[in-house]
């Protein structure tokens, strides 16, 4: 888990928001030679998912088959960052999938409703790595 987010965001129109590590490639590198395949941040206050894989690690020097969930949280108290962003989290389920030989990752964001004063689920999605 990091404060500071890793890539620029594509939903971002601030120039502050749009920033990314200065050594993301070495940063990637060390999380995939540490079998890290999951990264959770926020700083942005935007929640986000990117999946990497190792041919797009920005020359990171890792040769092999590796992907890299990046997931970022929304603001669950106090305000929210903007108008157009309402306040978020999310609820990360991870299990083994038998059929796919893989670890399932199903991610389902909550957002608040402000006019309606609670929280409502969103459309989760599903990663495996």
């Amino acid at each position: 888990m990091l404060h500071h987010n890793f890539f620029p965001f594509m939903s971002s129109n601030s120039k502050y928001e749009t920033r990314a590590l200065m050594n993301i490639g070495k940063a990637i590198n060390i999380l995939s030679q540490c079998n890290c395949d999951i990264v959770l941040h926020g700083h942005t206050h935007r929640p986000e998912i990117a999946l990497h894989q190792s041919s797009s690690f920005y020359d990171s020097g890792y040769k092999g088959n590796k992907k890299l969930l990046f997931i970022s949280s929304g603001t669950s108290g106090g305000e929210a960052p903007s108008r157009d962003i309402a306040k978020s989290f999310n609820i990360i389920d991870i299990s083994f999938d038998v059929e796919n030989q893989r670890r399932r990752v199903l991610i389902t964001p909550y957002a608040y409703n402000s006019m309606n004063v609670n929280w409502s689920e969103r459309e989760g999605v599903t990663f495996y790595l």
